[in-house]
């Protein structure tokens, strides 16, 4: 979960603005590890999901409405959705 510490900086950085590519390949990662069967790594990439929001809300929202059709468990996505979309507003 470490790893998941480390992500939340990431999406902060200034320097992502300049490299929109590489944010949406840590993207991807992290909504694979968002649909895990352990309850504490989901709940440490919605955190993570929550800080990449703050960078670019409409890019997390693309890829949660996607991935929310490809997951097992669908509550966490969809909670996601709506804070993003709260963001946009």
């Amino acid at each position: 979960m470490k790893i998941s510490q480390a992500i939340n900086f990431f999406f902060h950085c200034p320097a992502l603005k300049k490299t929109p590519t590489i944010f949406e390949y840590v993207m991807q990662g992290v909504f694979i590890h968002f649909d895990d069967n352990n309850e504490d790594i989901q709940d440490a990439m919605m955190v993570t999901l929550k800080h990449a929001s703050a960078f670019d809300a409409k890019k997390v929202l693309t890829h949660a409405t996607s991935a929310r059709q490809k997951m097992k468990n669908t509550a966490k996505c969809e909670y996601l959705i709506e804070y993003c979309q709260e963001r946009l507003e």
